[in-house]
């Protein structure tokens, strides 16, 4: 199903921003122009049309044309076979067609002269139309001589209501009118409303005054004129005929200029649509496929630079794999490439999946079943979820593979439920559902369990799912049609599913990529070594081996987009912002450079926010019972906290205007005021570090950042100091006074998974948590010494096996030690003797802790000794 075209690059002749990319009004042709204008008109309209004419000045020139045209005849007419006839200046008998006879003939002089002096006018405003175009001067002139033509005739006449004609080039106004002459059309015709009112009043009070011959002599030959009918006729019926042509003319154009234009939407959408998919061949087929003549030139060249872009693109957006990529991959890690490689994805299944998730019959085990099914490597955890000791656990993350298997479940539920939020997905995320796979309410959940249900329940009256709604349209999750009904954007689920499947099957250990020489390093990993950041490590597949997974091979290019920004080029783990786990250099640098270089679109970045969130809330392992909900967000996280979570989304905004650090800072702040007031004094300098502790806490701020303060010194100065380093050039303005007193120095350390740990210990042991937090610290800078070098660098320091052990736990199963295994990492590792681990003693530092037990620790004695500063050796 999933299907992309393999576009072949063809150089292109012509240059980007080629000079002949003119604008699209002066590229389009006579017929298209003429399009525009009555068919009796077009003959001559062609002679009139200028390089460079728009629609509106064709327009226009058909306007002034046509009744020029129509009038130019009828004056000709009248001056032939009724004015000149009744100056006995020909020999017509005098009961011809329009000649009474019984006219004056200095009225009949008159009448010639205005038929002639309009003949004039309309030969004058030819010659200047054809010479100089639809400029504004020749638009008033047009309009002035029907306005001088029209109050003569209505003087001259006084039987005929000449006045009317005044009235006649009014709505030819509304078609000359244009963006740069607006008011000076708008004031002639006011000007032609003003003459016609006063021509009509001076008419009115003199035939008022007819009767007692009271009359100011407005009309000179009222006495002696004879009543016409067909002259009446003629004043009466001539403005109303030559305003419906002209009218009919202008809405006819309109009306093909909307429909051309429609086109000319629909097909740039359809062709927009290719190229967001990175589908050049399909855009061009579409292209070519309908004859708009306005976007064929553009949008021609346009496709035609993007063919010569294209090799610049990642290859990972585009390569399907081949036999040689696959043998390149069996060198970084065989065992992933053996298991993967005869694996196919069931798109029709997943498609179906997505097409059926809004039925209210399609149920969360039927979507579960069809995900198990659909993507293959969800097999993955199955078939590495052998039995493991409890501190070398099958993962990175410290738990089995089953656990793992069930946390990816769990984030595929809570996609189910986001994108049933007006169905069933706010409850079913709530309280989960029962055995046959029914939503679960808070009455039942209460008579079982009323603690639990207390707590789901206050989580669905206070989330704001509207939040969560507004979000998965900024991702294009939520698309909406013309009409403004919402739709679901089936590609978008699609690629959000295969992520959500593929995200973490490198917490698996032996899946672990070692980078190979071609590459170089990557993510800080040099050539060699094993990237033990699963982050780091999809990335690293995803970018290098994009046809491994066939979860990821079979999207197309415009799906894996997306999922290489979330994994690759964003950089960024919300998560680590949220509990204050990283610096502000590893959170923020990456994502930054791809705001500064315009690389993150609100609807990637949105669609990164989706992925964290669902991630987080199936987080929780459910020991193959039926899903319970979200219990990560309902039962672990205060309300409060999850309301932060959310609100971090918006400080990622101001990496545009602000720096890494500012950012970072502004976000801690926010959280520490929003926290409360301490319940104890934080000391002058180690204020970063109370923030990042309270942050790691998640529950019981107060107690541990209370914790912090009556820790030794020797421990309180470690983590203030290690806390303030950034990992930028840039320090934070309340970092410890040694970091501030001191040149910059790097690199910065990542604990990661310390929030993980400082949370088993609860508020109970949070005291012993962070002198086992400090220890670490300690021992990690003795691994990687501060060197002014390595200011921008930060190392992470994996403690997959210490976070499931609570405070009492990691003592009793001393020693532990610190293994560096590459330039920027070190893992926790434990041996029953030091000699079973076969070291070199440069790459490894034990981690000393009080030998009493948690219950007698003395947090005084055998503190360890601290790394020093430049300024202090």
């Amino acid at each position: 199903m999933q299907k992309f075209h393999h576009v072949t690059v063809v150089p292109s002749t012509r240059s980007v921003g080629s000079s002949d990319m003119e604008k699209e009004h002066s590229s389009q042709p006579l017929p298209l122009l003429l399009d525009h204008v009555r068919r009796p008109t077009r003959c001559i309209m062609g002679h009139f049309i200028r390089k460079g004419d728009t629609i509106d000045d064709v327009r226009a020139k058909a306007a002034m044309l046509e009744p020029m045209l129509i009038t130019s005849v009828l004056f000709m007419l009248l001056f032939s076979l009724w004015h000149a006839p009744a100056m006995g200046t020909s020999g017509y008998a005098k009961s011809s067609l329009l000649h009474s006879g019984d006219e004056p003939k200095p009225q009949m002089l008159a009448a010639a002269l205005v038929d002639m002096f309009m003949l004039v006018c309309h030969a004058s405003t030819v010659v200047c139309l054809k010479a100089y175009g639809a400029t504004t001067m020749v638009r008033c002139f047009f309009t002035l001589q029907y306005l001088i033509g029209a109050t003569i005739s209505s003087i001259v006449w006084a039987s005929f209501p000449c006045n009317l004609l005044v009235t006649l080039p009014i709505p030819v106004l509304f078609v000359l009118e244009a963006p740069g002459n607006k008011k000076v059309m708008r004031f002639m015709m006011y000007v032609h409303l003003a003459v016609f009112v006063i021509l009509s009043c001076l008419d009115t009070y003199e035939r008022a005054q007819q009767p007692t011959n009271e009359t100011f002599a407005y009309h000179p030959w009222r006495a002696e004129e004879a009543f016409s009918w067909r002259g009446w006729a003629l004043c009466v019926i001539l403005p109303p005929i030559i305003n419906f042509i002209i009218m009919k003319s202008y809405s006819d154009g309109l009306r093909k200029s909307e429909t051309r234009m429609q086109a000319c939407i629909q097909l740039g959408r359809h062709i927009s649509e290719s190229l967001a998919n990175y589908d050049l061949h399909a855009a061009e087929q579409l292209l070519a496929s309908e004859d708009v003549v306005a976007l064929s030139k553009p949008m021609g060249q346009l496709l035609r630079n993007l063919r010569c872009y294209r090799s610049f693109l990642p290859h990972a957006l585009f390569s399907s794999g081949n036999e040689d990529q696959l043998a390149k991959c069996a060198e970084c890690n065989g065992l992933l490439v053996k298991r993967v490689a005869e694996e196919k994805t069931s798109w029709q299944l997943i498609s179906a999946a997505v097409d059926q998730v809004l039925d209210p019959c399609y149920t969360l085990p039927a979507f579960q079943h069809d995900m198990c099914q659909g993507f293959p490597e969800l097999e993955l955890y199955k078939q590495h979820s052998a039995t493991s000791s409890s501190f070398s656990p099958a993962t990175t993350a410290g738990r089995s593979c089953f656990e793992e298997y069930e946390r990816t479940i769990g984030a595929l539920s809570s996609i189910y439920c986001l994108l049933r939020l007006g169905i069933d997905g706010r409850q079913i995320m709530s309280f989960g559902v029962d055995q046959s796979g029914s939503p679960i309410t808070f009455s039942t959940l209460h008579a079982r369990d009323p603690k639990t249900a207390l707590k789901k329940q206050k989580f669905f009256e206070t989330m704001p799912w509207d939040e969560l709604a507004l979000l998965l349209r900024r991702a294009e999750i939520w698309g909406e049609s013309d009409q403004g009904e919402l739709f679901l954007r089936k590609e978008r689920v699609i690629a959000l599913l295969a992520l959500t499947a593929i995200h973490d099957i490198m917490k698996i250990t032996s899946f672990a990529p070692v980078v190979l020489p071609q590459h170089g390093s990557y993510a800080g990993y040099g050539s060699g070594e094993v990237i033990k950041d699963h982050d780091a490590a999809i990335s690293y597949i995803l970018t290098m081996f994009p046809g491994l997974l066939p979860s990821f091979k079979g999207l197309e290019p415009g799906q894996r987009a997306p999922i290489l920004f979330a994994q690759s080029e964003m950089g960024f783990n919300n998560g680590q912002l949220v509990q204050g786990e990283a610096p502000p250099g590893e959170a923020f640098s990456k994502l930054k450079r791809a705001i500064i270089q315009g690389g993150a679109s609100e609807a990637d970045v949105s669609f990164y926010f989706i992925h964290w969130f669902t991630d987080l809330a199936g987080g929780e392992p459910f020991q193959n019972q039926p899903w319970p909900g979200a219990e990560k967000l309902t039962l672990c996280f205060p309300v409060k906290v999850l309301m932060a979570f959310l609100e971090s989304f918006s400080f990622v905004d101001k990496l545009a205007t602000c720096s890494e650090v500012e950012v970072m800072e502004e976000y801690l702040v926010s959280r520490w005021s929003a926290q409360g007031p301490p319940l104890t004094v934080v000391p002058v300098g180690c204020e970063v570090a109370a923030m990042r502790l309270s942050l790691m806490a998640q529950g019981f701020e107060r107690e541990i950042v209370s914790a912090f303060v009556q820790l030794p010194s020797c421990y309180q100065v470690l983590l203030a100091r290690e806390l303030s380093i950034t990992g930028c050039m840039q320090r934070y303005r309340i970092a410890s006074l040694d970091v501030n007193s001191s040149p910059p120095t790097g690199p910065a350390i990542l604990v990661y998974y310390a929030p993980a740990m400082v949370q088993k210990a609860t508020a109970r042991h949070c005291k012993a948590a962070l002198v086992v937090l400090a220890q670490i610290f300690g021992a990690a800078r003795l691994l990687f010494p501060l060197d002014t070098q390595r200011v921008e660098e930060t190392v992470i320091i994996r403690i997959d096996a210490l976070k499931v052990l609570d405070p009492t736990d990691i003592v009793k199963t001393a020693p532990w030690y610190l293994k560096r295994t590459s330039r920027r990492d070190a893992e926790a590792v434990r041996a029953e003797q030091s000699a079973d681990l076969h070291f070199d003693t440069g790459d490894m530092v034990q981690l000393t802790f009080p030998t009493a037990t948690l219950e007698a620790l003395n947090l005084e004695s055998e503190a360890v000794e601290l790394p020093k500063l430049p300024s202090e050796v």
